[in-house]
């Protein structure tokens, strides 16, 4: 269900895909990396706890595609890389999303 806290958090980066689905997304990452991505999919989820189970949750996340990693730290793991996806959900929401046209380069 998509009420509070994840309504309030997600809701930007869903408008944004409703409004023009002819874009790009540049994401700052909470940490650090900047990553230029393709939306494939949003949909429900929950946390993988049984739903009888204390601490279940569901909630709205967006699969990307990595089209570009832009900025990693240097002494940071390699964790992105492109062509792999990510799942942005409230809980690790970008810190900084930008559109960008399919067209421009950055």
């Amino acid at each position: 269900m998509f009420v509070g806290e994840d309504r309030r958090i997600m809701m930007p980066l869903l408008k944004m895909i409703g409004e023009n689905k002819t874009i790009n997304f540049k994401m700052t990452l909470q940490d650090n990396a900047v990553l230029l991505v393709e939306v494939d999919a949003c949909y429900e989820t929950d946390n993988g706890i049984e739903m009888n189970e204390d601490g279940y949750e569901e909630f709205m996340a967006c699969a990307v595609m990595i089209l570009e990693v832009v900025f990693q730290e240097e002494d940071a793991e390699k964790k992105y890389s492109e062509g792999e996806f990510l799942e942005i959900t409230y809980h690790n929401y970008p810190k900084k999303i930008e559109e960008v046209n399919k067209l421009d380069n950055m």
